[in-house]
């Protein structure tokens, strides 16, 4: 067995040989870091040679902070750098010296014999006469076929060869080779894992691990060289247990024939081969598994433009009066949040987010009767009714299909209205959290919606006086005997009457005469509402109250009444399209505003002074004629302008006039007033579309001046809220060296952020800002704008250092050079300009002493084809890669400015670029929505693939490799989304939605932690890196899941449409995937409970007549939790939200509706939840009425849910009549024995403030 021991050793010599064969994968010059080391480093063939061993590729090691210093001395200019340490790795020494401590470990335990024959027992005894004993079975077994027998002892016979050879050779080198295999088996798969061209690039370090893997070698060659002195001199003999039997003659004259030794050595290797093979496509198809990013942090956003804003009282006032005298609060919409800011303080008081919901926020509405509850729609169609004072959601409502555009409460808080851009108006009520019916006679988006109560004084102010007979009536009508009429506007130009009794439209008008219908007030008392428009129409309506009354209280009216009645038309200054119209809540002022940067205040006239307006307009009119026509008046024509003129004939222009224009700093999205002091000025809150809010005080009309002024009060802008936010779109971001700062820069200022806090440490002016940069320190940030200058400024001083002039035309792009000292920009003037950072003394005026200060000073100009949009470094300091207009990439050397490298492929200007940590890879982005990566050793494309659906803003590569992810990049768009990419791979790893807006500018974080994006929605967001860990193909089996629903729900929607008629009113429901799975739901837990209910019905049955019956064979289900068939249905039910329950029954076919009634009489019987109960049954009822009335078999069960259900009723009637009674007399009795009477505090409140104020007339709108 020596010669082939000998054979197997040298086998796996020659393996491990290659694994320290140079295989010339490291170029002749390299680096190591370029941060600590921008200088490349010189090395020559030898040691180039020994880096590109696959074996040490295991323990190459890529971390800068465990870098020391060079290996070896280089060479930049005269300059001679000293040979230093080794680099340190506290891990791959551990991992050495175990191994190296391992293998002569080894050779003293085999010095202990015990050990020794243990591990030759069963490693080599017991397995060779296991070979035997089957050997002999084939011999006794008398083979017939001399082919078949000679198969068989070849067979076995090659085993126990092979077996002995294997352990021969693990027994004398398995320790020594284990260590380089490793080495060999892994340093392989990681060479070929992360590179795809045929230049496989070796590592850039050398470590510990490499020079003990040089010692380690030396063992195998020790252990040949003993094993074949030995096979020379003292050839080794076999040492078989002995069993008596087997025949050892025909075991040698195998043994020493040739053709049987090539045999087993051809398999040998085979399976060697074989083994590993397998082994390395197992490592290579092995899934790779990435750290998930998610959304962590918004910040930078004040309102969005997107929707209206609202003024609300600080809830922790004491008292009534202190509610009133403060600014209050302003609650916006925010992106996907709803955001409570303190107009005094411009501090953020509260945050609102549903974590379930990214959609982005369309309109606010707050309730009259809870002032802490408020209604928040959004972009995706869905409503959610919001608790401010606990900051969650009460209820969630889903039944538009796109955004929607407006919604209103009722005055008792009962009942929500909301309007959509899908022309549809749906009634909600909040009580029962379901929505009562959709009403369709729109042609367009939804503008204005508005409850008319005609019982009531006041549609605001009123007393909120209540008694038995009118709680009876609402509770008959559906709740909306206080609520009867709906007033509503849209882009169609109409205006509608919409009685919600009847629940049919009662009128419908022509809203504006030009064009669409932007919005709708109507005015505290309910008298009269103003409607807005194209071309700064603002059109005034009466509203017959008092017939609305009547036609609420009749019934079957014939004669036909119009209820809102046109009085006329006011324009506006600005002739633009009027998107806001805003009643004061006094009823004197209207506030109306189009898309410009100002607010119209109007003001409604006393009746004293619409009078005095009539009385001179006839006074010029007698004067008129009396001078056209001196000689032919008679004294009846004189005379007949002297009666005076009904104040409800009079002109709208003469009771609505022009108060006061209020310039705003930016575009109103949208304006409310504020509820100040009685008798203080008005205020005024604007949001605005450029990111800010503006509360403005304007002094009211005082009544008391003899002579009218005919200039416009002066207003003043008393708080406003604009420093956590920018102005305009941010267009650059850049981080600090420690990622602890932000620097946001926009159109006229650059912020510094706080990126753990959020808060904005800086605030500076600038120009048009394109790019900017962190200086080395982080202490100066670098600007470049549109008007070719560069910024320089100071954080901790807030001053501009220096201001230059570096290109004709804007800087796209500016980059700081690896070495921290110089930086070049690239413009539209066809130029890249170099700089160097300097400190220069300079003498200040009239002393004389000098002080430092920071320059830029130029220094080369590299002049190209075409317009420049990006340029970056690459990390070794070697190379610098400009994308110009022309759609190429152009690559130079930076020392000698010399072309490398013409990148082409792109059909679209690239507009971004980044270059990998270790300068082997670029990656480009371009306006033709692809992403291509290429190799700076060849400049040889890799990889071009279809990215984004829209213009790719900006890629970024994770700057390091500590992680295995130093070619993992991030790509952002227009088209709203960040995706996150492999570059080996070439595979999308993550989709980071959130933005509403298309994206401007990212940046990765030096730790690869975290990055950040900002967007035109004016959103600054900060995706954090988690601990959980995503797979690719997951994360595609997610997307087309999102594919299908959205797909399905589409689907669901068009033949909703298809399928129901024109009508007016019809239900109000939208099928989603989370109604078609509750139905699903619904549908199982009858299929399973309603056996067993039969079951378990027939063995009560039968135990009656015999006591020991086994029980039935019942669900696993019913055993697990312990429950009835018909409390298991009822849990489904229950776990059902009440907004979705009704879609969740429409999905029940018809035969599952009997078993539905089945457990419906059960719980009527028992008593179970009987609101539920009643409520599935009248809605099956009205949903399968014909079916139902049809069926025989339904006839008696609905007898006996009727007979049930008013057994329940009646019985939760006493007992709401016994707690009634007894609370009265308990109440008797409290007021007997006491002094004194409880009462409503907020009421209360409510009227001693307002005792106070001083009744005055004014005229109503009608």
């Amino acid at each position: 067995m020596a010669l082939w021991r000998v054979i197997f050793m040298g086998i796996t010599l020659v393996l491990l040989g290659s694994a320290l064969y140079p295989a010339g994968y490291v170029p002749q010059s390299f680096t190591r870091d370029t941060d600590l080391y921008p200088t490349p480093i010189q090395t020559n063939a030898a040691f180039t040679g020994l880096l590109s061993c696959p074996a040490i590729c295991l323990f190459s090691q890529h971390r800068r902070a465990e870098l020391v210093t060079s290996l070896l001395a280089s060479e930049e200019g005269s300059r001679q750098q000293d040979t230093g340490s080794l680099p340190f790795n506290t891990t791959l020494v551990t991992i050495s010296l175990a191994y190296f401590a391992t293998c002569y470990l080894t050779r003293v335990v085999r010095l202990f014999r015990p050990s020794s024959e243990r591990a030759n027992q069963w490693l080599r005894v017991a397995p060779v006469s296991l070979m035997w004993r089957m050997y002999e079975v084939g011999v006794r077994s008398n083979f017939k076929s001399r082919i078949l027998w000679r198969l068989w002892r070849g067979f076995w016979l090659t085993c126990i060869v092979l077996s002995e050879a294997v352990y021969d050779v693990g027994d004398s080198t398995l320790w020594e080779i284990s260590w380089l295999a490793a080495a060999l088996a892994f340093g392989t798969v990681r060479l070929l894992g992360h590179k795809r061209d045929s230049s496989l690039s070796g590592e850039d370090t050398w470590g510990f691990g490499q020079v003990l893997a040089l010692i380690l070698s030396a063992l195998p060659l020790w252990s040949f060289y003993t094993t074949l002195q030995e096979a020379m001199h003292k050839p080794l003999s076999i040492e078989i247990a002995s069993t008596g039997r087997h025949n050892i003659t025909e075991l040698d004259r195998l043994e020493h024939s040739h053709w049987f030794g090539g045999l087993v050595g051809f398999l040998f290797g085979t399976a060697l081969t074989f083994i590993g093979g397998t082994l390395y496509t197992f490592l290579r198809k092995m899934v790779k598994s990435y750290l998930k990013y998610e959304h962590s942090k918004t910040f930078g956003l004040i309102t969005s433009s997107s929707s209206n804003v609202l003024w609300a009282a600080h809830e922790d006032a004491q008292n009534a009066t202190v509610r009133h005298a403060g600014a209050g609060k302003a609650v916006v919409g925010a992106g996907e949040e709803v955001l409570c800011w303190d107009l005094k303080k411009g501090e953020l008081v509260s945050r609102w987010k549903d974590k379930d919901c990214v959609a982005e926020v369309t309109t606010v509405a707050r309730s009259h009767a809870d002032p802490d509850i408020f209604a928040v729609g959004y972009r995706d169609g869905t409503i959610r009714i919001w608790d401010s004072r606990i900051a969650s959601t009460i209820v969630n409502f889903n039944g538009h299909r796109s955004a929607v555009a407006v919604l209103a409460f009722n005055d008792e808080g009962s009942h929500l209205a909301s309007g959509s851009k899908d022309t549809d108006i749906i009634i909600w009520d909040l009580i029962a959290e379901v929505g009562l019916y959709k009403l369709r006679g729109h042609e367009n988006q939804i503008t204005g919606l508005h409850f008319l109560h005609p019982k009531s004084k006041s549609a605001r102010g009123r007393d909120q006086d209540e008694n038995d007979n009118e709680d009876s009536e609402a509770f008959e009508n559906g709740g909306n005997a206080r609520s009867s009429f709906l007033l509503t506007t849209s882009k169609d130009a109409k205006i509608k009457l919409w009685d919600l009794e009847s629940r049919h439209c009662v009128e419908t008008h022509l809203a504006q005469s030009n064009g669409e219908c932007w919005a709708l007030d109507v005015s505290p008392d309910g008298s009269g509402c103003v409607t807005a428009g194209n071309d700064g129409e603002l059109k005034v309506w009466s509203i017959n109250m008092p017939g609305l009354t009547g036609n609420s209280l009749q019934v079957n009216e014939e004669a036909e009444q119009k209820y809102i009645k046109e009085r006329g038309s006011v324009y506006r200054q600005n002739k633009d399209r009027t998107i806001g119209v805003r009643f004061h809540p006094q009823g004197r002022y209207i506030a109306a505003h189009g898309s410009e940067k100002a607010v119209e205040v109007w003001r409604i006239r006393s009746e004293l002074e619409v009078q005095k307006t009539l009385a001179r307009k006839r006074k010029r009119r007698r004067e008129k004629l009396l001078t056209a026509q001196r000689g032919n008046v008679n004294d009846d024509m004189v005379n007949g302008d002297d009666v005076a003129e009904d104040l409800a004939t009079a002109d709208v222009t003469d009771v609505i006039v022009p108060y006061v224009i209020v310039r705003t700093g930016g575009k109103v999205r949208s304006a409310v007033w504020g509820r100040g002091k009685a008798g203080k000025a008005l205020q005024l809150l604007s949001a605005n579309t450029n990111n800010e809010l503006e509360l403005y005080n304007i002094p009211t009309k005082n009544a008391d001046k003899k002579k009218a002024s005919t200039e416009p009060p002066e207003y003043n802008r008393a708080f406003a809220v604009d420093m956590p936010g920018h102005r305009a779109d941010v267009r650059a971001v850049a981080l600090s060296s420690d990622d602890r700062m932000l620097a946001s820069s926009s159109n006229g200022a650059l912020k510094i952020w706080n990126v753990r806090t959020q808060s904005c440490i800086r605030t500076l002016e600038c120009g048009y800002a394109l790019c900017s940069s962190f200086l080395p320190g982080d202490k100066i940030v670098v600007v470049g704008n549109r008007n070719g200058e560069l910024e320089v400024f100071d954080i901790a001083s807030s001053t501009l250092i220096e201001t230059v002039k570096a290109h004709e035309g804007p800087i796209w792009t500016l980059n700081v050079h690896p070495d921290g000292k110089s930086m070049a920009t690239g413009s539209a003037d066809k130029s890249v300009k170099f700089f160097n950072f300097e400190v220069a003394q300079e003498t200040v005026s009239g002393i004389e002493q000098t002080v430092p200060r920071f320059k830029l000073v130029h220094t080369r100009t590299l002049k190209v084809s075409d317009d420049i949009l990006s340029l970056r470094f690459s990390p070794d300091s070697r190379l610098v890669a400009l994308s110009l207009l022309d759609n190429t990439v152009k690559v130079f050397f930076v020392d000698s400015l010399k072309l490398f490298l013409n990148l082409y492929g792109h059909k679209l200007p690239v507009l971004n670029m980044d270059i990998s940590y270790d300068s082997k890879l670029i990656v480009t982005c371009s306006a033709d929505k692809n992403v291509r990566i290429w190799g700076l050793d060849f400049g040889d494309c890799h990889k071009a693939f279809f990215a984004h659906q829209d213009s790719i803003m900006q890629v970024a590569f994770v700057p390091h490799n500590q992680d295995g992810n130093g070619h993992h990049f991030f790509s952002s768009s227009k088209d709203r989304m960040v995706k996150y990419w492999d570059g080996d791979k070439f595979e999308q790893i993550q989709r980071l939605e959130g933005h509403h807006g298309e994206i401007w500018a990212m940046a990765v974080s030096r730790t690869g932690e975290f990055l950040v994006t900002a967007s035109h929605d004016k959103s600054i967001r900060i995706w954090q890196q988690t601990d959980e860990q995503i797979f690719v193909e997951e994360e595609r089996e997610k997307e087309m899941e999102e594919l299908y629903e959205n797909t399905l729900t589409t689907s669901l929607d068009q033949n909703d449409d298809a399928g129901e008629d024109k009508t007016e009113v019809v239900a109000a429901g939208k099928q989603t995937t989370d109604t078609l799975m509750a139905g699903e739901r619904i549908v199982e837990a009858l299929e399973i409970s309603l056996p067993d209910l039969e079951a378990m019905r027939e063995w009560k049955q039968a135990k009656v007549r015999q006591a020991n019956v086994a029980a039935p064979d019942r669900h696993p289900i019913f055993l697990y939790t312990n429950t009835s068939a018909e409390a298991h249905v009822l849990s489904v039910v229950q776990k059902i939200k009440a907004a979705a329950l009704q879609d969740a029954l429409l999905v029940l076919p018809f035969h599952q509706v009997t078993a539905l009634f089945t457990f419906l009489q059960i719980w009527a019987e028992k008593q179970w939840n009987i609101p539920l109960t009643c409520r599935i049954l009248f809605f099956m009822l009205k949903l399968h009425h014909k079916q139902i009335v049809a069926s025989k078999t339904m006839r008696p069960m609905l007898d006996g849910i009727r007979r049930n259900l008013r057994q329940a009723l009646q019985s939760q009637k006493d007992e709401m009549g016994f707690n009634l009674a007894a609370l009265n007399f308990v109440g008797l009795k409290v007021r007997d024995r006491g002094s004194k009477d409880y009462v409503d505090e907020a009421t209360w409140e409510e009227e001693e403030v307002g005792k106070g104020k001083k009744k005055r007339g004014f005229v109503d709108v009608a």
